[in-house]
């Protein structure tokens, strides 16, 4: 019996080795029209490595220190003028949301119609994306006709933008967003934001990058620190209002103990416009000095409330490409045509044999 089972298995085996030889002999006598299909191989590698483009890509690393602080009350004084303190809580303006604002509509459109050097001439960058990419014929011929114009950012005139201008400004926001712009945080570091564009222009991925890291950036730290400007603003502009009425105060004080100097101690109605002067002065000099505290903590406050966004890295010329070499374009175009052949003939000859 075991013979038998010995036999049989080298038997099997052997039928497999034949199935073996019988392939590989089959592909030899295809051999010459698997080298044509991997000669087209090497001609699609070279052609795509001659027809597509070298993209650019320029980065920008940067930490954004934003620990959270406890808030400065306001003393009852302050409740009193109408003053209110500021609120604990960011809501929009959060760490967790300036990735989000690198790809929101304001912040692209904004960009866009930012305006940079390009050989000692101002351009806007999206006069230059149009001159440089391909975002389809029907928008290449609005922007070459003439009869689209931009102008740096100005929120009025945004406002009032004509359809045209809006199509051809949401076309090229959404070819940056698809084809552009990437915003990531970096891996096991908080806080660490990496921003890249990649562009067939190396210079307009640089300009367009440091234009983008601006506007952002500052536009976030404006607004995450209004609230905080203004309570500053507000308390100086009450602390001019008491300065003016203690600095009355006591002029008038002074003015009506200057008007009696002799006053006759039997007459007290002759104290009480004094009187009531001092009392005006006491009042504002407590006023005045819990708006200086306030303002004092209120600028703190703001220093406290601004957030850090330190740039550890930024796009420096000459930039990495991101393109495949000759060597890779035609290795792989070689592969894929003969792996194509190869599965061909299989499929051929396995179909014939049914």
């Amino acid at each position: 019996m075991e013979e038998i089972t010995t036999t049989e298995k080298d038997s099997s085996f052997k039928d497999i080795i034949s199935i073996i030889k019988d392939w590989i002999k089959y592909f030899l006598s295809k051999a010459v029209y698997l080298g044509i299909m991997a000669f087209v191989g090497i001609l699609i590698g070279y052609i795509y490595y001659k027809t597509t483009p070298a993209k650019y890509t320029a980065e920008c690393t940067f930490i954004l220190d934003e620990s959270s602080r406890e808030n400065t009350g306001n003393s009852s004084a302050l409740a009193v003028l109408g003053i209110g303190g500021n609120s604990n809580s960011e809501g929009l303006y959060s760490s967790s949301n300036l990735i989000w604002f690198y790809s929101s509509r304001l912040m692209l459109k904004r960009t866009l119609l930012t305006e940079v050097k390009r050989n000692s001439k101002n351009i806007l960058l999206i006069d230059w994306l149009l001159q440089n990419e391909e975002l389809g014929d029907d928008l290449a011929e609005l922007s070459k006709s003439g009869n689209i114009k931009f102008v740096s950012w100005q929120q009025e005139q945004i406002d009032s933008l004509s359809i045209p201008q809006n199509k051809v400004l949401e076309n090229c926001i959404g070819y940056i967003r698809n084809n552009v712009l990437k915003v990531a945080e970096a891996p096991k570091t908080e806080n660490m934001i990496t921003i890249s564009v990649t562009s067939k222009d190396e210079l307009f991925s640089k300009e367009f990058t440091n234009a983008i890291v601006k506007n952002v950036n500052d536009y976030y730290v404006d607004n995450k620190t209004k609230r905080n400007k203004e309570e500053v603003a507000n308390l100086e502009n009450k602390l001019k209002s008491i300065s003016a009425k203690l600095g009355s105060s006591m002029f008038q004080a002074a003015s009506n103990v200057d008007a009696i100097p002799n006053a006759n101690p039997a007459q007290q109605i002759l104290k009480v416009e004094p009187q009531r002067k001092g009392i005006d002065v006491q009042v504002n000099s407590v006023l005045y000095i819990e708006l200086v505290k306030n303002l004092e903590a209120a600028k703190l406050s703001l220093i406290k409330q601004t957030p850090i966004i330190q740039i550890i890295d930024g796009p420096v010329l000459p930039l990495p490409i991101s393109k495949w070499g000759l060597a890779k374009c035609i290795l792989i175009g070689t592969g894929v045509m003969f792996i194509l052949g190869v599965l061909f003939f299989a499929g051929r000859r396995l179909y014939s044999l049914l």
